[in-house]
């Protein structure tokens, strides 16, 4: 009885070393999608399931859509359920994952494959008081999952959602922060316009100025200094004498 004791022991701790690390590594993703896949890769690992299947609620909360799997194509149908009624409704009232099998909630994850829903589990993703999907894992051999099991998974849903959350929040700021540069760009372009404009009626006045300052004055006696009217005196001009 000591060694079934201490076995068990051992047993709960190897479980418990796994989760954190399968929890740290989940945390430290910020895509979107390489959450998804992560979660359900390493919630089939983690509880030794045959496929692993997340789901998220739609904005108004009507529907389940699967974002992500793990394992045979086959072993789900389906991408949308209804989010509410039955024991999908069930599920996602939960606080904790449900055990089920044939003849006891059966239909629990109902996105699996009837031949994978011999024993499976199914987890709510929560925020909080807010679910914002499931994650289930099943098998297709009867009573493949114990109680502990579904405690483990319980917690890796926690974990999950928490990533996903982060992940969520990471591509809104990225948005913003892309919007953001590309108003900055713009007034950019406007000026360097202005500045190309401004410099251009410059040059424009400039020349004008220029064109002006060599034009001919109208009265040819205009703009003549005495001395070089007083060279021409030879040819009729009248001659200026300086004052004394």
């Amino acid at each position: 009885m000591n060694e079934s004791l201490e076995e068990r022991v051992a047993q709960r701790t190897r479980e418990l070393e796994t989760l954190n690390e399968v929890s740290r590594e989940i945390s430290s993703r910020l895509e979107l999608q390489q959450v998804l896949n992560s979660v359900t890769e390493k919630a089939r690992a983690l509880l030794g399931g045959e496929v692993a299947s997340l789901c998220l609620v739609d904005e108004s909360r009507h529907w389940l859509k699967l974002q992500a799997m793990s394992g045979p194509p086959e072993a789900v149908e389906g991408q949308v359920v209804a989010a509410s009624g039955g024991l999908v409704g069930e599920v996602l009232t939960s606080t904790q994952a449900m055990r089920c099998g044939v003849g006891d909630c059966e239909n629990g994850c109902r996105m699996l494959a009837q031949g994978y829903r011999l024993s499976h589990l199914a987890a709510p993703l929560r925020m909080g008081e807010r679910v914002i999907g499931a994650l289930c894992v099943g098998s297709a051999a009867q009573g493949q999952f114990t109680e502990e099991a579904g405690g483990m998974l319980t917690k890796l849903a926690n974990v999950a959602a928490i990533a996903l959350e982060n992940a969520r929040l990471y591509a809104q700021a990225e948005r913003l922060v892309n919007a953001g540069r590309k108003r900055e760009e713009k007034p950019g372009r406007s000026n360097r316009t202005t500045r190309k404009v401004g410099k251009a009626t410059m040059d424009n006045t400039s020349q004008g100025a220029l064109r002006c300052r060599h034009a001919e004055p109208a009265n040819p006696s205009q703009g003549k200094k005495p001395d070089d009217r007083l060279a021409q005196n030879g040819k009729g001009l009248k001659v200026y004498q300086a004052h004394r």
